[in-house]
C-alpha cells in the first residue's frame, strides 16, 4: 500500500495510509494531523460526486475526488459529498502529529515499508496541543484537555475517573442506572438516537481523547439458543458503524467486553478485528482489584491500553462478587485514566514518576501474587510490578493493599438497603412477620398463637432455670450487672430452634 501510496502521491510525505470504503464524513477538522501537512486522496474505482468540500472564510471549494487525486489541508473545516454510481473506495495518506514519541526502531521500520516520512524538523503540534516532554512533573499551563465519551456507561465509572483528572467526560446508556454522574439515555439501536451520536463525535472530534464502548453485558442477546438475535445484531451493527465514524474521523475508539461473549464473534462486527492499527488487551478481573479472574478483552484503534494486560497466575484466592456490584472494578478505570494522562502528557498523581522523572506503565508480565502475607485474609488485592526503560540498581515495585473503595461506595451500598419497610416487600420470614405483628399490635391469623407461645417460653426458662444459674456465676461482675436476671440460655436456645445463622450471638 505505501508503493502504492508513493506512486499516486510521488511528492506528499505521510505517516499514515488508509482504505476508506463508503465513509461519508461530515463536516470536521483533523486537529491531530502534524500542522502544515497535506492530506492526499485518491480513487480506487469509478463514482460519481464523492467530492470533499473545503470551508474557509469566504465560502466553501468542492475537490473533484472521482477525476483524481486530490490534496488539502486537514487543519480546515471539510466534509465528504454524496456520491453515485457504485461504492467509493478511496487511498488517504496523511500525518499525524507527534512524530517525536515515536522510537527509532519504529521509524526504521516505516522507512523500510516504504513511508515517505516528513522531516523531523517539520515536525509541529495543531494550536491547543503544545508538545511536552515525557519527563515534565510540574504543573503545566495550557495542558491539552478533551473529551472522554462513554457510549454504554453503566455506572459511570470511567467517566467518574477522568473526570476526577480534569477531562470533560459524556455518558450515554440504553437504560441509565442511578449514579453518582449525569447519564443521558440514548439507545443507539435506533437509527434518529444512533444518528444523535455520530453528530456529536463529528462535531467534537478534535476535542474527543476516546470513545468508549462498554458493551453491556447482555449475555442473552449473544447467545445462539437464547435471547434476542434481532436486538444482538442490531447492537452489533450500531458498535460497528460507531467505530467506523471514529475511525474515518481520527477518534481513538475502544471495545470493552468479557471475552467469553459470543459478541467477539458476531457477524457484525468481527471485520473490525483485522482492521489497520488495531489493538488487543487481555486482562484478568483480579489483576485490576476485581474480586474474580473474570478475562476480559478491550479491543482500541490504538495501543492506548495495551499497559493492561495482565493474566491471573492463579496462585491467590477469588472470591464472590456480590450481584450489587459494578462489573468492571473501579480500579481498572482510575488506570485507563492514568495511561490516558501519559497519552496526553499531563500531569499525574504518580509519585514514583515524581521522584524518577519517568513514565510507568503496568507490566504485561503475567505473573504477579497477592500483596497480603495472611493466606486466610480477604482483604489482599492482587499488586502488579511496575517497569520503565530505565536501568536502575533495584526494582521498585508498588502493591495495592485493602479493597478499593470510595464514599460513593458506601453510598451506593445504603442505597440499596432501601427503606426498612422493604423488609415486609422480600419474602419475609414467617418469625419475623409475627414479630411485626405483635409490636405492631396487629392482627395475627391465630389470636391464641402468641399466648401459647408465650406460655411455651415460660415452661423452657423455669426448665433452663438451674442451668442459667450454672452459667451466670461464671459472668464477669459488671457482665451480670448489666444482664441482671435476663434468661440468655432460654434466647439460645429460641435462636437455635429458627437456625438462626449467627450461632455466637448470645
Amino acid at each position: 500500500m505505501a508503493s502504492l501510496a508513493k506512486s499516486v502521491f510521488p511528492k506528499l510525505t505521510f505517516n499514515s495510509l488508509g482504505l476508506f470504503r463508503n465513509i461519508k464524513t461530515r463536516r470536521h477538522k483533523d486537529l491531530r494531523n502534524l500542522a502544515g501537512s497535506l492530506n492526499g486522496v485518491a480513487p480506487f474505482c469509478k463514482f460519481k460526486g464523492g467530492g470533499i468540500r473545503i470551508h474557509n472564510d469566504a465560502g466553501f471549494s468542492d475537490l473533484p475526488v472521482a477525476e483524481g487525486p486530490v490534496f488539502f489541508d486537514a487543519s480546515k473545516e471539510h466534509e465528504t459529498l454524496e456520491w453515485s454510481g457504485g461504492p467509493r473506495l478511496v487511498l488517504v495518506a496523511f500525518s499525524v502529529a507527534r512524530l517525536s514519541g515515536l522510537s527509532s526502531t519504529d521509524v526504521d521500520l516505516l522507512h523500510h515499508l516504504g513511508f515517505l516520512l516528513p522531516d523531523s524538523s517539520f515536525v509541529n503540534f495543531p494550536k491547543g496541543h503544545p508538545e511536552v516532554a515525557a519527563s515534565t512533573t510540574s504543573a503545566m499551563h495550557g495542558a491539552p484537555t478533551g473529551i472522554v465519551l462513554d457510549v454504554f456507561a453503566g455506572d459511570a465509572g470511567l467517566c467518574k475517573a477522568a473526570q476526577k483528572s480534569g477531562y470533560h467526560a459524556i455518558a450515554f446508556d440504553i437504560n441509565p442506572q442511578r449514579a453518582q454522574f449525569p447519564i443521558q439515555p440514548l439507545n443507539p439501536t435506533k437509527v434518529d438516537e444512533m444518528q444523535i451520536l455520530l453528530d456529536l463525535v463529528s462535531e467534537h472530534a478534535a476535542s474527543l481523547l476516546v470513545v468508549q464502548c462498554t458493551v453491556p453485558l447482555l449475555g442473552a442477546f449473544f447467545s445462539q439458543d437464547r435471547g434476542s438475535p434481532t436486538f444482538a445484531t442490531a447492537l452489533a451493527s450500531a458498535v460497528r458503524n460507531l467505530v467506523d465514524h471514529c475511525v474515518s474521523l481520527g477518534v481513538p475508539v475502544a471495545i470493552l467486553h468479557p471475552a467469553s461473549s459470543t459478541f467477539w464473534e458476531h457477524p457484525a462486527v468481527t471485520k473490525l478485528w483485522s482492521s489497520p492499527g488495531g489493538q488487543w488487551t487481555t486482562f484478568d478481573q483480579c489483576m485490576h482489584g476485581g474480586a474474580q479472574d473474570r478475562r476480559a478483552h478491550w479491543w482500541c484503534t490504538t495501543s492506548l491500553f495495551g499497559a493492561l494486560s495482565a493474566l491471573c497466575a492463579k496462585d491467590h484466592k477469588h472470591f464472590s462478587q456480590p450481584s450489587s456490584a459494578s462489573p468492571w472494578p473501579s480500579l481498572l478505570w482510575l488506570r485507563a485514566v492514568e495511561l490516558l494522562n501519559h497519552a496526553c502528557s499531563k500531569p499525574t498523581v504518580n509519585v514514583l514518576e515524581s521522584s524518577l522523572s519517568a513514565h510507568w506503565m503496568w507490566a504485561s508480565n503475567p505473573d504477579h501474587f497477592s500483596t497480603s502475607d495472611d493466606k486466610d485474609s480477604t482483604t489482599g488485592v492482587c499488586g502488579s510490578c511496575l517497569k520503565t526503560s530505565h536501568d536502575f540498581e533495584d526494582n521498585v515495585e508498588v502493591v495495592w493493599v485493602g479493597i478499593p473503595r470510595e464514599p460513593d461506595d458506601f453510598l451506593a451500598k445504603a442505597v440499596l438497603a432501601g427503606h426498612p419497610k422493604a423488609l415486609l416487600d422480600s419474602e419475609p420470614d414467617p418469625h419475623m412477620l409475627m414479630l411485626i405483628d405483635n409490636l405492631l399490635e396487629g392482627s395475627v391469623d391465630s389470636p391464641q398463637k402468641g399466648r401459647a407461645e408465650l406460655d411455651r417460653w415460660k415452661t423452657l426458662k423455669a426448665n433452663f432455670s438451674e442451668q442459667q444459674d450454672s452459667v451466670r456465676k461464671d459472668w464477669d461482675p459488671h457482665v451480670r450487672e448489666v444482664l441482671g436476671d435476663k434468661s440468655t440460655v432460654l434466647l439460645d436456645f429460641l435462636l437455635k430452634e429458627i437456625d438462626f445463622p449467627d450461632h455466637r450471638l448470645v
